[in-house]
């Protein structure tokens, strides 16, 4: 199943000098990635945004659970119930 994972990135600045007051306002910024977690340790998920329906994976993130904010579950069904590529919204014609 589909996830998406809300997580708390570094924000960082390496450019020139700036005041100590702004420096103090830096803070996590939040990012969101989907995708299947093809592994769930004890200290990190591995998340891939692409897959085959064998072995292989593409766009391959790990994400240490320390920084997750929330993890959901996403439907792949379509909002409008269509069965599996009936949708006459998508064209899925290439």
């Amino acid at each position: 199943m589909m996830k998406l994972v809300t997580w708390l990135d570094i924000v960082s600045h390496d450019g020139a000098w700036m005041d100590i007051s702004e420096a103090k306002e830096y803070k996590p910024h939040p990012i969101q990635t989907v995708g299947w977690v093809i592994e769930d340790a004890e200290d990190h998920i591995v998340l891939v945004s692409s897959k085959d329906n064998e072995e292989l994976v593409g766009s391959v993130c790990a994400i240490p659970k320390s920084v997750i904010v929330s993890i959901e579950c996403l439907s792949l069904g379509c909002p409008e119930g269509c069965p599996p590529g009936t949708c006459p919204k998508f064209d899925t014609k290439i």
